[in-house]
């Protein structure tokens, strides 16, 4: 069997998450489905990092497998216009490795998008980013990012129903840019439990409109109770993986 990887885009609005579910649409099973339709033969697509429901990918990993030698560039033109309108395939090729030798090294990064206006929301941007009227400091959220930083039990970011029984990541990078009336956040780690990376999100905000201090964060990390609040799923896009 030859495995192949692909780089894929989407948009989340109308899928469960990105994995298969059983009774539920997802972006494996719907490419699963254009693969086996192009390729005449049963082929399971498996995406390396998982997202959920609403959420967005502008360069999301994943492979196949089969016994065909693929040509790339017919392969493309081919997949593209079978898949939907909000999954494309934006790069194409063989394994050249031994399978899985570089993918568990690879980190994650996640932006989540904000529009940042007292009276207006422009339309082009509905599920596509969040909406916060509230003026907020970005030097105040960059400010608490340090705390952030490391390698730390996250039990405190995640949300109920989180599968992992290891509440440990290591999140390596978080930057916070405005330019104009948006802000962007961007998180990178080797891994994220249920819901963190919009857990992490949310408190931000919180410091942002100057409701909490930057050093905040540092109690609730060490087990300090808190309101948590879980962005909307619909400003997120996972830009690498």
């Amino acid at each position: 069997m030859i495995r192949y990887l692909l780089i894929i885009s989407y948009l989340g609005d109308n899928y469960s998450g990105s994995q298969t579910q059983k009774e539920f649409p997802s972006v494996e099973k719907e490419l699963s489905r254009c693969l086996s339709t192009i390729l005449g033969e049963s082929v399971k697509a498996k995406l390396f990092s998982r997202t959920d429901s609403g959420v967005h990918a502008l360069r999301a990993r994943a492979f196949f497998e089969s016994n065909r030698v693929i040509n790339q560039d017919a392969f493309l033109k081919s997949i593209n216009s079978v898949l939907p309108d909000d999954i494309k395939v934006v790069q194409f090729f063989r394994e050249k490795n031994e399978p899985g030798t570089d993918l568990k090294k690879r980190k994650k990064t996640y932006l989540y998008l904000i529009y940042n206006h007292r009276q207006y929301f422009p339309p082009y941007l509905k599920h596509r980013a969040l909406w916060v009227k509230e003026f907020l400091d970005v030097t105040f959220m960059n400010q608490a990012t340090p705390y952030l930083i490391g390698t730390k039990n996250w039990s405190a970011f995640s949300a109920t129903g989180s599968p992992r029984y290891n509440s440990f990541r290591n999140v390596v990078n978080i930057r916070i840019l405005r330019k104009g009336f948006l802000v962007l956040i961007f998180i990178k780690g080797d891994g994220f439990l249920y819901k963190m990376v919009r857990l992490i999100t949310g408190i931000l905000l919180e410091i942002g409109k100057g409701n909490v201090s930057p050093t905040y964060v540092k109690d609730i990390l060490a087990g300090k109770p808190y309101q948590r609040k879980v962005v909307p799923p619909y400003g997120l896009y996972l830009l690498s993986n």
